[in-house]
């Protein structure tokens, strides 16, 4: 019984995502549709909704995406993603280089659809190499996201830090391997039979061109080091590192209040957080998830199978990294949290859910590089599949020498 009511509400959220209705009206949806189904009185499903709002885990979450974008806008706004693209230009001698690290840069901030930002920068780049239009998509596409497995600057790793009680140092230190992969896998699939090309433009000097790369990065490099090294808050980090930008500007801190507006308007993440944190306190108080658990045990469904599949699964059909964290980490809690190696087994259902992100033919990135260098994504399919499976693989190998207790770990 408990695995048909909660499989309903699932259902009922697939196809909602199916539909492309927005995710923050599908998990909002999906919330009440729990409630309902479990007999909750409508005044417990409101309430729940309003401690939604004002919980301080939200309420903080908010705040860090918030301002994660405000830097975004503010670096644009400064010239900084201009200057970091045209040192690399300086620096590298190498064209493969610069076609894999101008998207990777621009990956180290987290914009919506930001393939598109670096795919003209590529073109120059990758003209020399005569590469094909879909050779050209797999790598803009590729190396973008690159960082997406454990920068705390993205808002996957944040929500499931918050979801599962998981510090972003220990989440960076576990999923790092996973970026390890992804790049290794990027450089021998997507250049491989792909000559090094004619230098890179170097008008600027090599070292101009280092300092220039430090400079722009600079304040992505103050988040990192607060966060990671200092275990500083991010917000507080991220508070840091917008002032230190605005201090070395000239005249954009006049621009601060159009720049937050702007952010304001176009963030409907931030809605989609208060969402996502409502599901989950739904699902705690209709204690569906232990029902759901146990009824899996009973079945004899192994543990493994759903932690690669459910994530996966809402990757691939979204295409978007909050969604299966916000909708398949709460349902897996029990399972990630239920024994001693917490960070292996979240590390493994981040991999699985974000492979299914990277092969969902309705992501955004996916879907404007494809169409701005022209290409089949059937070929691009074909360059894709392969990294992909690295990426998990190696997810997949670090989870069994974990459990297996072949490193001294003990199992779950």
């Amino acid at each position: 019984m408990e695995l048909l009511r909660i499989g309903l509400v699932f259902a009922l959220i697939v196809l909602l995502l199916v539909r492309r209705v927005e995710l923050w009206i599908t998990l909002c949806i999906g919330g009440i549709a729990l409630g309902l189904i479990y007999r909750l009185p409508l005044f417990m499903i409101g309430e729940q909704f309003f401690h939604a709002i004002i919980e301080p885990t939200s309420i903080y979450l908010v705040l860090a995406l918030f301002f994660i974008l405000v830097l975004s806008e503010v670096m644009k706004e400064t010239g900084s993603m201009r200057k970091m693209i045209d040192s690399f230009h300086a620096v590298t001698g190498d064209l493969r280089a610069v076609v894999a690290l101008l998207p990777a840069m621009i990956g180290l901030m987290p914009i919506m659809g930001g393939a598109l930002v670096s795919a003209p920068l590529v073109v120059e780049a990758s003209d020399a190499l005569r590469l094909s239009p879909e050779r050209r998509t797999f790598l803009n596409y590729w190396f973008r996201h690159i960082w997406e497995y454990f920068l705390p600057t993205y808002p996957g790793v944040i929500l499931a830090s918050a979801l599962l009680g998981v510090s972003l140092r220990e989440i960076a230190a576990y999923h790092s391997p996973l970026t390890l992969a992804a790049i290794g896998g990027g450089i021998y699939f997507g250049f491989r039979r792909v000559g090094k090309g004619k230098e890179g433009r170097a008008d600027r000097g090599w070292w101009r061109g280092v300092m220039g790369i430090g400079s722009s990065l600079f304040p992505l490099l103050v988040v990192l080091f607060m966060v990671i090294l200092l275990r500083v808050e991010l917000v507080y980090s991220l508070l840091v590192a917008i002032g230190i930008e605005l201090l070395r500007s000239k005249g954009v801190w006049r621009k601060i209040k159009e720049i937050i507006v702007r952010t304001l308007t176009s963030a409907q993440v931030l809605i989609t957080v208060f969402m996502v944190i409502y599901f989950k306190q739904m699902l705690e108080a209709t204690h569906a998830v232990d029902g759901f658990h146990s009824g899996l045990c009973q079945l004899g469904v192994p543990p493994i199978i759903l932690l690669v599949v459910l994530p996966f699964s809402i990757g691939l059909m979204t295409g978007v990294t909050i969604a299966f964290v916000g909708v398949a980490f709460p349902i897996l809690v029990p399972i990630i949290t239920g024994g001693d190696n917490v960070l292996v087994y979240l590390m493994l259902a981040y991999a699985s859910g974000y492979c299914g992100v990277l092969l969902s033919p309705l992501h955004l990135c996916l879907v404007l590089t494809k169409d701005y260098f022209k290409a089949e994504l059937k070929k691009v399919y074909r360059l894709l599949w392969a990294p992909v499976a690295v990426v998990w693989g190696v997810a997949l190998l670090v989870f069994f020498i974990v459990v297996l207790g072949l490193c001294g770990c003990s199992t779950m």
